[in-house]
């Protein structure tokens, strides 16, 4: 919905975005890499449950596959399927 999408420039010189809007770009472009740990911190925060869910369920998760993901989050429910926690 971007006018240049994941490329849309945010900010003082691009257009301004909701806090949730920015998390679902940053996201969006932090998938697109081939890293073999990713770090989040949050990144719930800023979306509703219910687009929080849809996030956690159908984008982190598949997406990454087997990668070491350290995820810090006051959603607990979205831990259940972790292999660790501290």
């Amino acid at each position: 919905m971007l006018c240049n999408g994941d490329d849309t420039v945010i900010g003082e010189s691009g257009i301004s975005l909701s806090g949730g809007q920015k998390v679902r770009l940053a996201l969006a472009r932090m998938l697109y890499g081939d890293a073999d740990i990713y770090m989040f911190d949050d990144p719930f925060s800023s979306l509703d449950a219910k687009v929080a869910n849809k996030v956690y369920e159908n984008a982190i998760f598949p997406l990454i596959g087997n990668k070491t993901i350290i995820l810090v989050t006051h959603h607990l429910d979205m831990l259940k399927s972790s292999n660790k926690l501290l």
